[in-house]
């Protein structure tokens, strides 16, 4: 039981997160300059990224294109926020404009 608490105390830990928007933007910039991710010929860029909400984290993602139908986006910006920022076993809310 002890354990459980603790589990419980680090998810909601991880759901609280709060982080900088120059912090993310910069991070969302370089993956996108090293790794990059196209839809139809085109690269997609980060302009900009701002956390909007706690418990659950959402983000709203400025970018050169519409991608708020596309799941390989979707998926490169999400996995790239988990990898440096964590957010275990929680959902992540992307919101895309353009």
């Amino acid at each position: 039981l002890g354990s459980l608490i603790k589990m419980i105390d680090r998810l909601m830990e991880e759901r609280s997160k709060k982080i900088k928007d120059k912090e993310l933007t910069e991070i969302l910039k370089q993956a996108c300059m090293d790794k990059g991710v196209f839809s139809k010929g085109k690269k997609f860029r980060v302009k900009f990224a701002r956390q909007t909400g706690i418990s659950p984290p959402s983000f709203l993602i400025f970018s050169n294109m519409d991608a708020s139908r596309k799941n390989n986006i979707k998926r490169f910006v999400e996995n790239n926020i988990r990898e440096r920022f964590g957010f275990t076993g929680t959902p992540i809310f992307l919101k895309f404009k353009y």
